[in-house]
């Protein structure tokens, strides 16, 4: 069963030292900060990535297509509307690929992707913070899947497969040194159904 879980109005979070593609953290600060009530009594947190810094730009790149247009229409004297100046349409352009810049930039720090001992969780959300949570023994397969912006900058999605497709995108997507990442996943599977052969 897959669940989500609404953080907004969570106890007050404690720092979770989890490991990052394998290592520790070098301080505190690379800590995650998850409300102790997100975990079961015994739930330890195996793994905690964050999507690659080019998410930022993925995620922004139809709103800044939008702004090369309107930059292009500002340099195109012919193309002007009304009192529109060459000017008010760059100004325009930047207000656009600057705004949703910042939208993707706090997209990106609020999204985690977290491994447990018993789950796979997506942290995520800005103004509403959730949690999407599925325990490792309900997925049935994953695989690591390539779009052509993630080859051409070395990143990854790591895709779940259930019996019961789950509410929402589950996926942990432009995930650096995704290949790694889905073989620390596939092992905390491999355990968790090995600790319940009847699932």
């Amino acid at each position: 069963m897959v669940a989500v879980v609404d953080i907004g109005n969570a106890s007050e979070p404690r720092k979770i030292v989890a490991a990052v593609d394998g290592t520790a953290p070098a301080s505190s600060a690379a800590a995650l900060p998850i409300a102790e009530d997100l975990l079961d009594g015994g739930e330890i947190v195996l793994l905690a990535v964050k999507p690659s810094g080019w998410f930022i730009l993925f995620d922004s790149m139809r709103w800044l297509m939008l702004a090369a247009v309107l930059m292009a229409v500002g340099m195109v004297p012919a193309l002007h509307l009304g009192d529109l100046t060459g000017q008010l349409w760059l100004q325009l352009a930047a207000v656009v690929a600057a705004g949703r810049l910042g939208i993707a930039v706090l997209r990106w720090a609020s999204r985690h992707y977290v491994l447990t001992n018993r789950r796979v969780m997506r942290l995520s959300g800005v103004l509403r913070p959730e949690i999407l949570a599925c325990p490792l023994v309900s997925i049935r397969n994953t695989r690591v899947q390539r779009a052509l912006h993630e080859r051409l900058t070395g990143l990854g999605t790591i895709q779940y497969f259930f019996e019961t497709p789950p509410d929402g995108d589950f996926d942990w997507r432009e995930i650096a040194r995704v290949d790694k990442v889905h073989e620390q996943v596939r092992r905390a599977i491999e355990r968790a159904l090995d600790h319940h052969p009847h699932v």
